[in-house]
């Protein structure tokens, strides 16, 4: 979390496109399956489910 706290406050402004560097300030990993579905586990232990 102090990554990305860090990274965005080095943006200028509001942030309107992806950034790389802010996504990476946030997850820790992805984890994809055989049947295509992907879980995206973030630095704060949640999870997104595609």
């Amino acid at each position: 979390m102090e990554d990305f706290l860090r990274i965005l406050k080095q943006q200028d402004g509001e942030v309107t496109a992806f950034s790389e560097k802010l996504w990476c300030g946030l997850l820790d990993y992805a984890t994809a399956y055989a049947d295509g579905h992907l879980t995206f586990t973030f630095k704060n232990g949640s999870t997104f489910e595609d």
